[in-house]
């Protein structure tokens, strides 16, 4: 009988897991903020977790989605929960992708992008080892092909070869991280975002910041000490080579 071939944990003792997910909801392609429509047509964020955090974690302690923007609910009370739930859950940093961008270049670059900027601004802000780290993102491959469906020729163009949507993700994320010299795990997982509970709540960080953004009135973007750009990735990528530039320094010579 053969054995079934068990998975790597999520998240090792000791270590750090970080989650990303994106807002996939209807709000977050139709703005009703006029200050901020067309800047925010997909929010992407990250959320940072510890191993003893990970483990402890209480399933099912989410609010629930479905709906909570809807007609029936009061809309302002529910903005205010968003900041409430953010406030509780500050471990994150997101970026939105605007229309301009996500028309200029594919969405598994942008996604790649985003994977990276969010995974080094927690690296360089936060206490933890990239070794001991795993970036678990939330495998949309089969949302990807639902969308297909209705034209054969696009689905063959997507699917030769069976490359998936997350496949060109993952690889363009390998890329971007082995050009920073930077051995980083990251893996797609089918229903990261029911079951890994730091995607768990990347998206429901995404969600709010949708929410906040979208419906809102305000000018100014949501938690702006954690909101980042796809520019910021080259910013990031300067900072990364000034930490190592001085990390080679052997502090005591210094003395």
């Amino acid at each position: 009988m053969s054995k079934t071939k068990k998975r790597k944990p999520l998240c090792k003792k000791g270590g750090w897991v970080i989650g990303i997910d994106e807002s996939n909801n209807g709000f977050s392609f139709h703005s009703k903020n006029p200050h901020h429509n067309g800047d925010a047509h997909l929010t992407i964020a990250g959320y940072l977790m510890h191993y003893n955090e990970h483990r402890n974690y209480r399933y099912g302690s989410e609010f629930r989605k479905k709906g909570f923007f809807g007609k029936k609910y009061n809309k302002e009370s529910n903005l205010v929960f968003a900041r409430d739930y953010l406030n509780s859950n500050p471990n994150f940093y997101y970026l939105n992708i605007s229309k301009e961008e996500a028309s200029k270049s594919p969405m598994f670059i942008l996604r790649a992008q985003a994977t990276a900027a969010i995974t080094l601004k927690f690296f360089l802000n936060h206490d933890i080892q990239l070794e001991s780290t795993n970036i678990i993102l939330d495998d949309i491959t089969k949302f990807q092909l639902e969308g297909y469906k209705q034209d054969s020729g696009n689905l063959i163009k997507r699917w030769i070869n069976s490359h998936t949507f997350s496949d060109y993700v993952a690889d363009e994320t390998e890329a971007l991280f082995k050009n920073l010299n930077l051995s980083v795990n990251h893996h797609s997982r089918e229903g990261a975002d029911k079951y890994v509970p730091a995607t768990i709540k990347a998206d429901r960080v995404s969600y709010c910041i949708s929410a906040i953004n979208n419906l809102g009135s305000s000018p100014n973007w949501a938690f702006p000490n954690k909101r980042l750009t796809l520019k910021s990735l080259k910013d990031l990528e300067n900072q990364l080579i000034k930490y190592r530039y001085l990390e080679s320094f052997d502090i005591e010579t210094l003395l």
